[in-house]
């Protein structure tokens, strides 16, 4: 394994682990409010009670797919209006 192979192995661990402990929160707050910056997308849990509120920071890859079930929750939306 190269120092370069080391590296992004680390990488992707840390990406995991900070994946994992947002999820873990979400166990037991189910509302999330996105908020959009220029070139990123962030989650954020909205906290009450004991749990405290946290955020996680979306790379492009993940952004992107976001993106794409925004639009489908959309087309959703438009086609049910629709129905009635």
């Amino acid at each position: 394994m190269t120092n370069e192979d080391l590296r992004k192995a680390q990488e992707l661990k840390e990406n995991i682990r900070n994946v994992d402990r947002f999820l873990d929160q979400l166990k037991f707050v189910y509302r999330l409010k996105i908020t959009s910056r220029v070139t990123k997308i962030l989650l954020n849990n909205i906290a009450y009670g004991a749990f405290n509120g946290t955020s996680f920071e979306c790379d492009k890859k993940l952004t992107g797919k976001i993106i794409i079930v925004l639009e489908e929750h959309r087309l959703e939306l438009e086609k049910e209006y629709k129905d009635l």
